[in-house]
């Protein structure tokens, strides 16, 4: 650990190879790291030993530690389930963070709970959390969503009552992104979303949500303010709201990709490289990816086995990439033609719209833009890119790639 870092602290909890916690903590100066127990009897022999002086906990000890706890906050005993552990001269206070940062999340994305009918869906302990912010809220109705329990996804499509969905399945979480655990197009009457997961960026859930025109939200918000409050019962202090924030932007920031769309030719990978050197990210370029793993050329394979061969394989290269985190990546020009693809590269990526004068694009080694024609091909394209971008940059051959990458970075 850092030794410039105050304190002894950790996240822990049974496997955490994805955990965003020490970036909360570190970026406020604690000394923070990770301990993974196999077992409840691992873990509470290593809270026993108290070599620390607070924890995060995770699943699945959330309620394994309240026995080991000299105190445990009122809101920590009404929910069941303790998240934050702070050690006093031997004396070991268990708190639930997580309903402050589920609340301050919700309230934050515009999501109003107050009088109105919920629907969560899974039953466990983060559910749990779920009621109790709904509770607070004045929410009019909470309905517990579970497979197989009276009121369940058969009961939810049929009710016309629901105003907002809270998920705190898993359902969506790396590495099964395309998945959702609800389809808001039977669900007539919601209006708002908000999904614990953190991991992708962006669910499939909340994306579709956005493309209904919903109020919706992912759960880095949450982790991130449900940290802060931990970190305020671990130094006896109060952090201001525009430190929570800068962190927030911060960790977004650093995770988050950014994803070039367009034409082949259009100057993807040259601008690509030019931003991941600017923003201090890994550059991937997803034909560069494909010649590796496949050893062939994307041109190759096209050539030799036809296109929805290649598809098929590219598809696996762009499910691979789309699962780094602060990334740059540059895409081949076509694959934004399956929604798999287009949900995947969106799920932690902003995506970046290289919109190149068509006249100047060449064909050169480029099998598809010879069979089809660069105008045909980008035709059928143009409203993908368009309707995918969160940024478009018009470019042509006077535009000098250093200063368009400028723009794109004051942009983001």
């Amino acid at each position: 650990m850092n030794t410039m870092l105050k304190g002894k602290y950790f996240v822990t909890g049974r496997s955490l190879p994805h955990t965003m916690s020490p970036d909360i903590y570190t970026r406020l100066g604690l000394n923070y790291g990770v301990k993974e127990f196999p077992t409840e009897d691992d873990f509470r022999a290593w809270v026993k030993e108290q070599d620390y002086d607070g924890f995060n906990v995770t699943i699945p000890y959330k309620e394994t530690v309240m026995p080991c706890l000299d105190y445990i906050s009122d809101e920590a005993r009404e929910i069941g389930a303790v998240n934050t552990v702070v050690n006093r001269g031997g004396k070991l206070y268990g708190y639930n963070t997580d309903c402050y940062g589920m609340a301050r999340a919700i309230k934050e994305n515009g999501i109003d709970l107050a009088n109105k009918v919920v629907a969560i869906l899974g039953s466990g302990g983060t559910a749990k959390c779920a009621q109790y912010v709904c509770k607070k809220a004045g929410a009019k109705d909470v309905k517990i969503v579970s497979r197989s329990g009276e009121y369940n996804y058969q009961s939810l499509y049929q009710d016309d009552s629901i105003d907002v969905i809270i998920n705190t399945t898993p359902v969506g979480m790396f590495p099964n992104i395309t998945a959702r655990p609800i389809e808001l197009d039977e669900l007539k009457s919601i209006k708002a979303v908000y999904d614990v997961i953190y991991n992708p960026l962006t669910t499939s859930l909340v994306a579709h949500a956005h493309q209904k025109g919903m109020k919706s939200a992912n759960g880095l918000s949450m982790l991130i303010y449900q940290g802060i409050k931990a970190y305020e019962h671990y130094t006896d202090t109060e952090v201001e709201d525009k430190v929570a924030q800068n962190v927030l932007n911060s960790i977004y920031s650093e995770k988050e990709n950014l994803v070039l769309i367009g034409m082949p030719g259009c100057g993807k990978s040259t601008y690509g490289r030019h931003l991941a050197k600017a923003l201090g990210k890994e550059f991937y370029d997803s034909d560069k990816e494909f010649q590796k793993v496949y050893g062939v050329t994307p041109s190759e394979v096209i050539t030799q086995k036809g296109e929805p061969t290649f598809r098929d394989m590219e598809a696996d290269i762009i499910l691979s990439l789309s699962s780094k985190l602060g990334a740059v990546i540059a895409t081949g020009g076509g694959a934004v033609l399956r929604e798999e693809n287009r949900v995947r590269l969106k799920a932690n990526g902003k995506v970046l719209f290289i919109d190149r004068d068509i006249s100047i694009l060449s064909s050169k080694d480029r099998p598809l833009s010879k069979e089809h024609g660069v105008e045909a091909l980008y035709k059928v394209r143009e409203p993908i890119y368009r309707d995918m971008a969160d940024i478009t940059i018009a470019t042509d051959s006077s535009t000098i790639v250093e200063e368009a990458v400028k723009q794109i970075i004051e942009i983001i």
